[in-house]
């Protein structure tokens, strides 16, 4: 299992769709970045010491320096995304090696094109997009996992899947009571083992969400203040200006001056 520091947006090395035909495990990958992929045929997969089976719409993660063979039944298309390897950090997105959406294989196949749909207009904005994207699909992938057992206790695995919930969530309006139903915790334990994991709450989580999100989208475009606090999730603007400026030390309209500064304009 890999994983990945949350709130942290990821920086883009690779990404497209490719065609694969290895066949007999004839290369072996080792790259400095880690790696994402949604694969388009049957195969077997040398991922380190470990041997697993590809099927159609399966994904796979790859940590940096591991070395990955590949055996296809026949050539087939992938989609391929390499990101720049993350600093160091306590809280993690919990990655696993491999999923199988099952019903949900569509979903991460659109989710995979419109990203790359993002970044081919060559735009801040559209780099701005796609990071924040491919953000969302690990946390999705997290979240997708979490139904597996869980490796270590109950509740620490209830803790995992409330922090890639609420990383997907976090623009939406959140009913923490409701999440806890449907996780099947006790509001008052999970509250304290978030609280114990990640140093705030669950509320204070998504603020810190949503602010982290505005000041991507502030550095990358001139859209209105009340735009921007609209879209991660803010209803009042002077409340978001108020939370953004505790938070990073800075107001909004000051981060924008800063862009246009550095722009010339």
């Amino acid at each position: 299992m890999s994983g990945w520091p949350i709130g942290v947006l990821p920086t883009i090395v690779t990404l497209g769709r490719y065609r694969l035909a290895d066949r007999g495990y004839p290369v072996g990958y080792r790259h400095g970045t880690f790696a994402l992929h949604q694969h388009g045929y049957h195969a077997r997969w040398r991922v380190g010491d470990a041997l697993r089976t590809i099927e159609p719409g399966d994904i796979t993660v790859s940590a940096p320096g591991v070395e990955t063979r590949y055996d296809l039944d026949a050539p087939g298309p992938c989609w391929c995304v390499h990101l720049a390897a993350p600093p160091p950090s306590g809280s993690m997105l919990r990655l696993p090696t491999l999923v199988r959406p099952g019903g949900a294989q569509r979903e991460f196949s659109d989710r995979f094109a419109r990203i790359v749909g993002w970044a081919a207009r060559g735009t801040v904005d559209g780099d701005a997009a796609a990071r924040a994207g491919l953000y969302e699909l690990m946390a999705a992938l997290a979240t997708h996992d979490a139904a597996a057992p869980p490796r270590a206790t109950r509740i620490a695995a209830q803790v995992d899947r409330a922090a890639a919930w609420l990383d997907r969530h976090y623009q939406d309006e959140v009913d923490i009571e409701r999440l806890c139903r449907e996780l099947g915790a006790r509001q008052d334990r999970l509250s304290t083992a978030f609280r114990q994991r990640h140093g705030c709450t669950m509320l204070a989580y998504i603020a810190r969400r949503r602010i982290e999100h505005a000041h991507v989208v502030l550095q990358a475009s001139d859209l209105p203040i009340g735009v921007v606090a609209d879209l991660v999730g803010f209803a009042d603007r002077r409340y978001f200006t108020r939370i953004f400026r505790r938070l990073t030390g800075a107001s909004p309209q000051a981060v924008q001056a800063s862009r246009r500064r550095l722009r010339g304009g």
